[in-house]
C-alpha cells in the first residue's frame, strides 16, 4: 500500500518537474 503511494506521488512529482521544464523553456523563449 505504501508503496503504491510512493510509486503515485513520484508520478505525479515527474509530471509536476516536467510541466515546469517546459513553462520555463517556453518563457525562456
Amino acid at each position: 500500500m505504501k508503496r503504491d503511494w510512493l510509486k503515485g506521488a513520484k508520478s505525479a512529482y515527474d509530471v509536476v518537474v516536467i510541466g515546469s521544464g517546459l513553462a520555463g523553456m517556453t518563457a525562456a523563449n
